[in-house]
């Protein structure tokens, strides 16, 4: 019974870690939409100037 409630944790765990794996490579893999790399640019503007 032991091992089968340990099989059970490890595929959950292993499931839960592919799901995050997917999500993050989701996140990476996309490139960044113009409107947020120009508001990228103008914050770095800005803090240039104020230095």
């Amino acid at each position: 019974m032991t091992s089968m409630i340990r099989g059970l944790m490890s595929f959950a765990i292993w499931f839960l870690l592919a799901f995050i794996l997917r999500w993050v490579w989701g996140a990476v893999s996309i490139p960044a939409s113009s409107s947020a790399l120009q508001r990228d640019n103008m914050l770095l503007k800005r803090i240039a100037e104020a230095i």
